[in-house]
């Protein structure tokens, strides 16, 4: 019993520290460019006064980020400068070639070379070329967890659609006349041809420059193939008044659906992803579409089995019988009571998404140069393996942040 209660007590201490600690970096992606950025936060002068960091002022002065205090006040100016007055990946010439946190720094001074104390420092080392560690720290800060939320929201509301679908109806619960089954079965073909066959250049031509310009050729290739499928059953709607033709056969959307997840598992998604990012144009956005249109496949799976679990209960049979469309009882009933156990698999989703995204930072691939994020950190280190501080800190943030998303995962699993 003691040691029941002390496992529990230790589990939920571990879950507030990992919800703080997210709750941590959140604060930290928010406020990225007021902690570290080498422009002012604010400067007034006798003329007026004014914000460089927010409004994009193109002011700025080399001295005042040395300047001795947070606040410098003289007769005609004030400066408020951020904590950490270096922008992500900016050159420092002076302390370029992989300054450890411990070495001596220093600053040119009016052709002097002085030791850089207190604010100047760069407390956690530099890199190759001088850039400083913990700026870029901050900043990939908002880079892991913005990609971790965007692809969530990308495979989330796929894999719920999709598993919605599968859970609920099953392969019985949508029907359509046998006239219409057998037109859509024969317009299957032509749809094909014209919705992917012809257009397939298009696609493969739009890869190399922009994923989100192929992936608006592949919505406009979707969009064509169901066009076709929809004109295809117009004359089994004709067909459907003929007695043989109007009795109904059933949908299997479940079967269909299971395939395309099966299908999806067996390829190896980070080789898919890392081959379309190596001959894409580099780009943050590309990255988050390729994760998010690859990762669905959990989510869907959990919220096919928990709806089809739910579709059962009492309260679903409950609402069928008050004369709800099935629409409405899936997504006004069950799937709200899903949604704690389908939480699982978008948190779960929000780690492999940083993960994978970190891992092709520190590959070169797909991620634009000049955005500094944890994996690109991460990389500098190959250049110089005595850097140890390029390895320690950056993993040290994806290790903290992937463990504090399995640790909530995994209590939300336990107390389901």
């Amino acid at each position: 019993m003691t040691e029941s209660l002390t496992h529990q007590v230790s589990h939920s201490r571990s879950f507030k520290a990992a919800i703080m600690f997210l709750i941590f970096l959140a604060l930290i992606s928010l406020t990225a460019s007021i902690i570290a950025n080498d422009k002012p936060l604010f400067v007034k002068t006798h003329s007026g006064f004014w914000f460089p960091v927010f409004s994009g002022e193109t002011y700025y002065n080399q001295d005042l980020r040395f300047a001795d205090l947070a606040v410098m006040t003289t007769d005609t100016i004030t400066v408020l400068m951020p904590p950490v007055r270096y922008a992500p990946g900016a050159t420092d010439i002076e302390n370029s070639g992989f300054k450890s946190p411990g070495q001596t720094q220093f600053k040119d001074d009016g052709g002097t070379r002085k030791m850089l104390n207190g604010w100047e420092r760069h407390h956690l080392g530099t890199g190759k070329r001088g850039e400083d560690i913990l700026s870029g720290l901050i900043h990939g800060t908002r880079v892991s967890l913005s990609a971790g939320i965007y692809c969530t929201i990308i495979a989330g509301f796929i894999g719920i659609l999709l598993g919605c679908l599968a859970g609920y109806f099953g392969d019985r619960g949508i029907t359509i006349p046998r006239g219409v089954a057998i037109t859509i079965t024969i317009g299957l073909l032509p749809a094909w041809f014209y919705g992917f066959n012809i257009r397939t250049y298009l696609i493969t031509a739009d890869i190399p420059v922009s994923t989100i310009a192929a992936t608006l050729q592949a919505t406009a290739s979707i969009i064509g193939f169901i066009s076709v499928v929809a004109i295809s059953a117009l004359p089994g709607l004709l067909l459907s008044y003929l007695p043989f033709f109007r009795s109904k056969v059933s949908l299997p959307v479940d079967w269909f659906i299971c395939r395309i997840i099966e299908i999806v598992n067996s390829l190896p998604k980070l080789i898919i992803i890392i081959s379309i990012a190596a001959v894409s144009r580099p780009s943050m956005a590309n990255i988050i579409l390729l994760i998010g249109l690859t990762y669905w496949t959990d989510i869907a799976r959990m919220t096919r089995s928990e709806i089809m679990r739910i579709r059962n209960t009492d309260y679903i049979a409950s609402a069928k019988s008050s004369g709800a469309s099935p629409w409405r009882i899936m997504f006004k009933q069950a799937l709200p009571n899903a949604l704690p156990v389908i939480s699982v698999a978008l948190v779960a989703c929000t780690a492999s998404a940083i993960l994978t995204e970190s891992s092709l930072s520190f590959l070169g691939l797909g991620v634009p140069v000049d955005i500094v994020t944890w994996g690109s950190l991460l990389a500098g280190a190959r250049e110089q393996f005595d850097a140890w501080w390029l390895v320690v800190f950056p993993g040290t943030m994806v290790f903290l942040t992937i463990l504090s998303l399995n640790k909530i995962a995994d209590t939300i699993s336990s107390n389901k």
